[in-house]
């Protein structure tokens, strides 16, 4: 049991000499809106700029991400356009995109 809760990143374990000495790990719980857009961002700090098909290849197709765009497009962190020669409409970070328009 105390392996399968080390995979699920809820305990750790310190070797010392032949004794194993196991821990709790506190897991702090995030709204899934927040976790979200936390992960979006890093991708497209990462990554972009992204189509929102590319965005869900990355994440899995489970999660609704349209809603989080729209708040981040809304909220001006991310801007939304084409800016790769894609058809698809394309995702970039906002700080992104003018440091790509100063250099122009």
């Amino acid at each position: 049991m105390l392996r399968q809760l080390e995979r699920a990143y809820r305990a750790y374990f310190l070797q010392e000499g032949k004794e194993t000495l196991w821990f709790h790990r506190d897991v702090e719980r995030v709204d899934e809106e927040l976790a979200l857009k936390k992960v979006i961002k890093f991708l497209l700090w990462q990554n972009g700029p992204l189509t929102d098909a590319e965005i869900l290849d990355r994440i899995g197709e489970r999660y609704q991400i349209s809603n989080v765009l729209k708040i981040l497009v809304e909220n001006e962190e991310v801007r939304t356009g084409t800016f790769l020669p894609k058809r698809e409409r394309q995702y970039i970070l906002s700080e992104h995109l003018e440091v790509y328009k100063g250099d122009q």
